[in-house]
């Protein structure tokens, strides 16, 4: 039996700074869940980086499959990663990010590798 599955990749730049705030993170991977029409089965788990290393990292696990971010505050980056053995709105995983991180001068850099028939 063949499974499809979905992987969207959005790396933002120049964020804002949302990617320092751990509660914004979580509140993020909440959000992400339902924009996906998915319910978060444990977590969301978040952890912020070593001084050498700043920034924030968070997953979370949904019924198909995961979200994760990593933030870097050094640089002004975020990279989000959605993974699903179910179809989901790739328009509303990049809105979401342009919402949570975006500033006017953020950019989204994306792909999309989709498995199946």
């Amino acid at each position: 039996m063949h499974t499809t599955r979905y992987h969207l990749i959005v790396d933002v730049s120049h964020a804002n700074a949302a990617i320092s705030d751990p509660e914004a993170i979580r509140t993020f991977l909440i959000n992400m869940a339902a924009a996906t029409d998915m319910s978060v089965l444990a977590g969301p788990l978040v952890a912020e980086g070593i001084p050498e290393n700043p920034g924030i990292t968070g997953f979370v696990i949904v019924d198909f499959s995961h979200v994760s971010v990593h933030t870097f505050t050094k640089y002004g980056e975020a990279m989000i990663d959605v993974f699903s053995c179910r179809k989901y709105d790739p328009e509303k995983v990049r809105a979401l990010c342009r919402k949570t991180f975006g500033t006017n001068g953020s950019e989204l850099r994306e792909k999309l590798v989709w498995w199946g028939e």
